[in-house]
């Protein structure tokens, strides 16, 4: 893939591309990389590029070291990095990948740019539910606050999420993903720091599937039936919107990024357009 990068007040945003033709941008989930998506080119069509884009604070995607991670990133500023890209590909329209995180941020850009998006398909998509936790720790002030405390000692959280797993309030897997994303001081600082940039870019389902249905937009979800983080479920809160949901569920966990994914696309054709 070649390497790219956009740098806008401050803000450096990382992507590459892979192919010639009408960009597909695709969104990583937390913690992990645009290279994510490197295996997913047998999913595209002809006359397609792969545009995979890391979120700030992964890979070489910075956040501007003038601007405090409290002033988070605002939707037009979103917008306008998608049409930076747009204009420096010689392309209008385009269509979205999303996985996990980034698939609450392709949900946004859904939302304010549907007018130039031709399909969507989204993986275990977050977005769909907010968690109060979520809401305490990112929205306000206290909340924020508590959690620069227990970055300093993630140990409070994991230990915290080991007596509810005990309990049974948390199953293995939850507790696995919690242990794998808050085991260091470091991973801990990235959720908050993740958190805060992003904050604002939360989809109001009903505008959501408004768009789509007006626009259009070739709409599909996928979801793993064994997701104890984005549960399959949680589908429905946007389905319910749409008059002919596309929505999926197959036997896997949270990680979608798979060839035994890539293969149920291929197979069931879900990425091409039906007229």
């Amino acid at each position: 893939m070649h390497r790219n990068e956009v740098v806008i007040n401050g803000l450096t945003l990382e992507y590459f591309t892979l192919g010639s033709g009408k960009p597909v941008f695709a969104f990583h989930g937390f913690g992990r990389s645009a290279h994510d998506f490197e295996i997913f080119t047998p999913v595209l069509e002809n006359g397609e590029m792969l545009v995979a884009i890391n979120l700030f604070q992964h890979q070489g995607s910075k956040w501007s070291k003038t601007r405090p991670m409290t002033d988070s990133l605002k939707i037009d500023e979103l917008q306008n990095l998608v049409l930076h890209i747009l204009k420096t590909l010689q392309s209008d329209r385009f269509s979205l990948w999303g996985y996990s995180m980034g698939g609450r941020i392709s949900l946004s850009i859904l939302e304010q740019m549907a007018p130039q998006i031709d399909k969507v398909m989204l993986l275990a998509t977050d977005g769909l539910k907010v968690a109060p936790i979520y809401k305490f720790a990112a929205h306000t002030s206290l909340g924020r606050g508590v959690y620069r405390l227990l970055m300093k000692n993630p140990k409070i959280i994991l230990n915290s999420v080991s007596i509810g797993k005990k309990l049974g309030v948390f199953d293995a897997k939850f507790h696995r993903f919690i242990n794998v994303h808050l085991e260091t001081k470091e991973k801990a600082k990235l959720v908050y720091e993740a958190w805060l940039i992003y904050r604002y870019c939360h989809p109001n389902l009903p505008s959501v599937a408004k768009a789509i249905e007006k626009h259009n937009v070739a709409f599909t979800m996928i979801f793993g039936k064994y997701d104890s983080v984005i549960k399959p479920e949680f589908g429905k809160l946007l389905s319910q919107h749409l008059a002919k949901p596309n929505y999926h569920i197959i036997p896997s966990g949270h990680l979608l990024m798979t060839p035994e994914t890539i293969q149920y696309i291929v197979e069931n054709r879900l990425w091409e357009r039906k007229t």
